[in-house]
């Protein structure tokens, strides 16, 4: 399926919703077209039955619209979207999951190190050289170069650099680079830096133009050092690693098998929370209970569906819910993309889940003595009731200590009762009088606090 399909069917699609709209505007006006016939000749009827006095009630008046309600025109709007959305995410899904990497080879062949920087003494002898009488003998002006660091340290099979960058110390116009001994066309730029060329040499290969003469290096480990005449460094790895090719709509791109199960977590989190909200759209549609007021969580709620399942996805690789890490060949897309469009879907209890987690790993228990800050009640003052009467709900509050408090009181009136959980006091007096509520509150760590408050309940 390339690009021009994707887009004919974006089109296609929002041609089927708009002209499903635009039906159910023509089938509206002709209804009140039709109604709007109708109405004379019943008037006219009716005003004869009654002396001549048209009928100008209710009957003939539109009811008026609820302002918030969405209209039809933002409705069609988020439908659009919507579908043009679900477009987007399955054609780029599939594309994801079609992406092939190849296979790692069972031992990569890597090539031994070279030996640390020195001077190359494995050379078949020489005849000495013959130094007229009274001078001094010649020394040797080579001097050991030294590398320190490789620019790029990975490069992809597919899409090399047109160049490396060596840094090092002691580079000369004579200095070369060097991958597994292969000599690269190298440009001195300074005493501290080369740049050797991927670029075949014109000798290398006769079938450049269909390799674009690059240098065909194989998935592993490769060394690059340098050497000054008979001189050489030391030697730096260079990772070559075989990236998977993505084709999307008409471009190319390189892909690593990490950065398509991100890929693949971000849009399954997006087409899970699609699902949820394009389900709910229809829902109160057709209820007739669309509000305006969640405009936005329609709009949203794809991009919170792809932030939470990428935390989700995060958790399990990190081993917080499935135990030990996984490495990225060991991990199956296909489970990654149920369980990230299943953590976009079911949000609420995906959240939940992550609450757990964080609960596990920093909730700390608070057992100190005498700790600078204990749980206190901050009520000061309870609502006074009367016989027989709903009493108005008492909020109690603390601060400081751990949530979640547990609240407990002696001495209600009767007919009051106090929410452990909420500390909420509430119900109907049955008895006048003045009590003495003693409050208690403790939070999660054991701490504790009372105070007692006046209750006055009147006739």
């Amino acid at each position: 399926m390339d690009c021009f399909w994707v887009i004919l069917l974006i089109l296609v699609a929002l041609a089927v919703v708009l002209g499903i709209r635009g039906w159910q505007h023509y089938a509206a006006n002709a209804a009140r077209k039709r109604k709007a016939e109708q109405l004379p000749a019943t008037d006219a009827k009716t005003g004869a039955q009654n002396g001549g006095t048209q009928n100008k009630g209710p009957a003939t008046e539109r009811p008026a619209e609820n302002p918030d309600t969405m209209s039809p025109f933002v409705r069609d709007i988020l439908g659009c979207y919507l579908v043009v959305l679900a477009i987007f995410l399955s054609y780029t899904i599939y594309r994801l999951l079609a992406v092939e990497f190849p296979p790692e080879p069972a031992t990569v062949q890597q090539a031994a190190a070279p030996a640390p920087a020195t001077m190359n003494t494995d050379k078949a002898a020489q005849p000495a050289a013959v130094v007229p009488a009274g001078q001094a003998t010649p020394t040797p002006a080579t001097v050991v170069p030294i590398i320190s660091k490789v620019v790029p340290s990975t490069i992809s099979t597919y899409s090399q650099p047109p160049s490396l960058t060596v840094y090092g110390s002691n580079f000369s116009n004579q200095s070369r680079v060097r991958i597994n001994g292969d000599p690269l066309s190298t440009a001195f730029v300074s005493p501290s830096e080369l740049r050797g060329s991927l670029e075949k040499n014109k000798d290398e290969g006769k079938d450049k133009d269909k390799d674009k003469g690059k240098r065909q290096l194989e998935q592993g480990t490769v060394f690059v050092d340098v050497v000054n005449g008979e001189a050489f460094s030391n030697a730096l790895s260079l990772q070559v690693i075989s990236y998977g090719k993505l084709n999307w709509c008409t471009h190319n791109f390189d892909i690593g098998p990490e950065a398509r199960l991100i890929l693949l977590v971000l849009l399954a989190g997006a087409l899970g929370s699609f699902i949820h909200a394009l389900q709910s759209l229809i829902d109160f549609s057709g209820n007739t209970t669309l509000k305006a007021s969640w405009t936005w969580w329609y709009i949203a709620r794809p991009f919170l569906g792809m932030a939470l399942a990428l935390v989700f996805y995060a958790a399990l690789r990190g081993g917080m819910l499935a135990g030990t890490p996984a490495a990225v060949k060991d991990v199956n897309p296909y489970g990654i993309f149920t369980i990230a469009a299943l953590a976009g879907m079911f949000s609420d209890k995906a959240t939940q889940k992550l609450a757990d987690i964080f609960d596990v790993l920093f909730k700390a228990d608070d057992n100190r003595k005498d700790k600078l800050k204990k749980v206190t009640i901050k009520t000061t003052s309870l609502n006074n009731g009367k016989v027989n009467v709903a009493y108005k709900p008492t909020q109690l509050e603390a601060v400081d200590g751990a949530a979640p408090y547990a609240w407990s009181a002696t001495d209600l009136p009767q007919g009051l009762i106090l929410d452990s959980h909420t500390g909420i006091i509430s119900g109907t007096p049955i008895a006048p009088g003045t009590k003495s509520v003693t409050l208690t509150v403790k939070d999660s760590s054991g701490d504790t606090d009372t105070k007692s408050l006046d209750l006055n309940i009147q006739n």
